[in-house]
């Protein structure tokens, strides 16, 4: 019986003022999604509709009030309503307007009188599923051909039946029993398996036992050699009742047929099928079925399929490959293991893979043994007081949230004008470079006001669309020159131009004593030089007409329009030339627009928009394409860290943590402290958060730019085990040609898929207490990755009681380790990891088993799919 779940409704009787008519008629339109046709041939004009709600569950009902109105919204009395579900697979209604769910999806009902009618839809939808629950725990089928009907009944939290929940049922092991879409269990192989049905995020199992008849004159197994059972190998089965010829013997091991090459009434030679060819199954006992013209045989064997790996604690293991990767098996031993699967594609784009890590143990008898599923678990963070240098922290004027739309739109940015830089760059675009040069900029002195012209960035054709600005020469130096735009005012607002040389000449002398050296180590700047304006000289033009363009987000930017003649772009300037924002407040603070805060943030995005600059010209000049955008952004994040490197007198393999740049980058107690590196450890942090949606190789969803630090933590990670020096490195990496994982893969002389899984493990378990990894590429070398992110917990977080942990705080360092493995205990589970993107990986920390028990590892495609090539899998002991 359906309980009655209809609200009461209140009809209301008599005349409706005219003066209401428009109003209930919005109410209809708006509430029911009512329509009407023409008006009758009597005074029937309008077929009100009105219902409790819009939404109604399957297998509930509803009363729906249908009234007859004439043109001045009076009510006709007298008429004849006509009820018709326009959806009948969905929706019924009776002759009262009684409306009855069928069906999830979507219901029209239609009310008519004569030739008027309006019609209404709603939304059938069904609670979410609490429990669900299998028609049997066991079912026993008989070969050959039984079959047996299984049904399941999903329920809501208050134990009612969820009318057509969406089900779904899988064999684990088809080969030994299969299961239709509508729960038919037909046996297929003598054996033990488990049918699985699910709905949404709920799941019950049936064990299904397929059994052979008794029959005196079938085949009867005896004793195998050897007794332990390998893929690939021969099998010699004892016993009597076999068929005198191969042909004559039918044979499945585990389901799996094999073939026979000798025979004899009593004993038969198998030549087992390679590994690949069996299901991924723990070590133990196993049904071997021989079939004869006389009936079905069936006995057991010891069967290993699984390679047997035993890890002392730090050991890892990479598994090399997809079908590697998909079946392995740990000795018996306690402890806890870190296991890391990957999507080691090469790319974004098509390549998002899906798969399920799964698990059984069993003793070394062979008996299963149960295991169970912990929730996940989020690390507390550090407890310890926050260092001292966090004394007077900085919230940087503004909350975390707008800090990170701001971060986020200046990446937006600068993707767009990247993107037009690669249009233009394209092949043989060395031809096209900037001869004869009629805009020479020639050096100027300090004070003399020169003609720059700045590309309307706003604009697509930006390359085409510019302002000439007067911009005064502020500070030259042997290697850079820089103008400062001489507008007094702009859109009505007074600019700081005129009183800012001593922080351009700061700007300036930083340039040369720190940018500029580190420039060399990706390449030279100047390489298009002889073929621009040829002055010897980058130049910086800050003009606050860039706090004005792409909604003032990009702090500064290379424009590739420079590299080419006016003729061929006419924004060009013929020269290296970065752009850059200006500040607008003389508020001696830091606060946004303040000169102390415009320096502190453009002093390392100087650095790596000058690295673009090396880039463009370095490639340029070869008629190379542009280094592929996630890598390009990830080296000129590299002279970010370089330059803090300077300032901060960090060094490369020295494992710094927080207290070397963040505490000053987020405390008030530090002088000189520019942002240099909260952006690296900001954009890994999101990438750790949610590994598996996000990668290192560019943008997966709009607004996502964690790859600014994923990807740049994978080329310091490369950079720090290949052995070579920083420069011969990243020099090849600029000027090779190469782009992408093929650049990178080429430099660090290893295959890609190693890369990423070796990668992604380093981040699992770099710098864990009390951990030394046997391979020393399982570590950062440079940084102290759990040290700087519980120290951002600490400092901006609860973990410490810093900033983060009131109202007014930090809500993105919410804890000391971004990364949350899933957690399971050993035993029998299943992981599914639904999507993981090229480049990123899934994570599930192991714990338990014992000296007496083997867990077995499966790495199998998303509910019964193919597991993708480029799967991968990583495993260490950590304890």
């Amino acid at each position: 019986m359906i309980p009655d779940m209809r609200p009461s409704l209140t009809r209301r009787t008599g005349r409706i003022p005219a003066r209401h008519f428009a109003a209930l008629g919005a109410i209809a339109m708006s509430l029911s999604c009512t329509e009407s046709t023409r008006p009758g041939d009597d005074d029937v004009h309008f077929v009100a509709i009105t219902v409790p709600d819009t939404l109604l569950r399957p297998g509930f009902f509803m009363q729906a009030v249908a009234e007859p109105l004439d043109a001045e919204g009076q009510p006709v009395v007298g008429r004849t309503i006509n009820w018709r579900s326009l959806t009948p697979a969905t929706l019924a209604v009776g002759s009262d307007g009684q409306l009855l769910a069928l069906a999830p999806g979507e219901g029209i009902v239609r009310a008519s009188v004569g030739s008027v009618s309006s019609q209404v839809r709603l939304a059938l939808r069904n609670p979410p599923v609490a429990t669900l629950t299998a028609s049997a725990d066991t079912l026993r089928l008989y070969l050959p051909g039984g079959s047996e009907s299984l049904v399941a009944v999903a329920r809501d939290e208050d134990g009612v039946e969820i009318l057509r929940a969406p089900i779904r049922w899988e064999a684990t092991a088809a080969r030994i029993a299969d299961v239709t879409v509508n729960g038919r269990v037909t046996a297929a192989s003598a054996g033990e398996t488990r049918i699985v049905v699910h709905a949404e995020d709920r799941a019950d199992t049936v064990v299904v036992l397929v059994l052979v008849p008794s029959s005196p004159n079938a085949p009867q197994v005896m004793a195998t050699t050897p007794t332990l059972a390998l893929p690939g190998q021969s099998l010699v089965v004892a016993g009597t009742g076999f068929a005198p010829t191969p042909a004559g013997n039918s044979v499945k091991l585990d389901g799996i047929p094999v073939s026979v090459t000798a025979a004899s009434p009593t004993q038969l030679t198998l030549a087992l099928p390679a590994a690949a060819q069996f299901a991924c199954v723990p070590t133990g006992p196993v049904a071997l079925q021989v079939t004869t013209a006389s009936g079905i045989g069936v006995g057991t064997v010891l069967l290993q399929v699984a390679p047997q790996v035993a890890l002392a604690p730090g050991q890892s293991l990479l598994l090399g490959g997809a079908l590697d990767a998909r079946c392995i098996e740990l000795a018996p031993a306690g402890g806890r293991y870190m296991i890391a699967m990957q999507n080691t594609a090469r790319a974004l784009g098509g390549d998002s893979i899906a798969f399920t890590l799964g698990g059984a143990l069993t003793a070394l008898g062979g008996g299963a043994v149960q295991g169970g599923a912990q929730a996940p678990l989020v690390s507390p963070g550090r407890l310890a007081g926050a260092p001292t240098a966090l004394r007077g922290l900085r919230t940087d004027g503004i909350g975390r949230s707008a800090a990170d739309a701001r971060q986020r739109a200046a990446a937006a940015a600068h993707a767009r004008i990247f993107e037009r830089a690669a249009v233009l760059m394209g092949p043989g675009t060395a031809s096209r470079t900037a001869v004869p040069r009629s805009a020479d900029l020639q050096v100027p002195t300090v004070g003399e006001v020169v003609n720059v012209r700045v590309a309307d960035l706003d604009r697509l054709d930006f390359c085409a669309v510019y302002r000439t600005i007067g911009a005064r020469a502020v500070f030259v130096g042997p290697r850079v020159i820089i103008l400062e735009d001489t507008v007094p005012q702009l859109n009505g607002a007074p600019t700081l131009q005129g009183t800012m040389d001593a922080p351009y000449a700061q700007i300036g002398a930083e340039f040369e004593s720190v940018v500029w050296p580190l420039l060399a180590r990706f390449g030279d700047p100047l390489a298009m030089d002889d073929r621009l304006d040829a002055n010897g000289k980058v130049v910086l033009v800050f003009t606050p007409r860039m706090n004005q363009m792409l909604g003032g987000a990009a702090l500064a930017a290379t424009v590739p329009c420079d590299f080419f003649s006016r003729a061929q772009q006419p924004s060009s300037n013929v020269g290296e030339f970065v752009y850059a924002q200006v500040p607008t407040s003389a508020e001696p603070i830091d606060a946004p627009g303040t000169i102390q805060r415009w320096l502190r943030e453009i002093r390392g995005t100087v650095a790596h928009e000058m690295k673009h600059v090396v880039s463009f010209a370095e490639r340029q000049a070869r008629g190379q394409l542009l280094e592929d955008f996630w890598l390009e952004e990830a080296t000129a994040r590299m002279a970010e860290e370089f330059f803090a490197r300077a300032v901060y007198g960090t060094q490369q393999l020295g494992n710094h943590g927080f207290g070397a740049t963040l505490a000053c980058e987020v405390g008030s107690g530090c002088l000189d402290s520019p942002r240099a590196m909260l952006p690296h450890l900001d954009g890994l942090w999101d990438f750790l958060g949610t590994p598996g949606v996000r990668s290192p190789l560019g943008p997966t969803t709009f607004g996502d730019f964690s790859f600014y630090g994923s990807g740049w933590s994978l080329l310091r990670w490369v950079l720090d085990h290949s052995g070579a020096d920083e420069q011969t490195f990243l020099r090849a990496l600029t000027t090779s040609g190469l782009r992408g994982a093929d650049n990178l893969e080429v430099r660090a002389g290893r295959p890609w898929p190693q890369l990423i899984s070796e990668w992604t493990l380093a981040l699992a378990v770099d710098d864990r207490p009390g951990l030394v990894p046997e391979s020393a590429t399982l570590r950062f070398p440079s940084w102290d990755l759990p040290d700087l992110f519980n120290g951002l917990c600490d400092a901006l977080g609860p973990c410490a009681g810093g900033i983060g942990s009131g109202s007014g705080g930090s809500t993105r360092y919410t804890r000391g380790a971004p990364l949350q493995p899933v957690q399971r205990t050993a035993g029998d589970f299943a992981v599914e990891f639904p999507r993981v993107v090229a480049g990123s990986f899934g994570a599930v920390e192991l714990s338990g088993g014992s000296a007496f028990t083997r867990q077995l590892l499966h790495l199998r495609g998303y509910r019964g799919s193919a597991l993708a090539p480029s799967a991968r899998l990583t495993i260490i002991r950590v304890q």
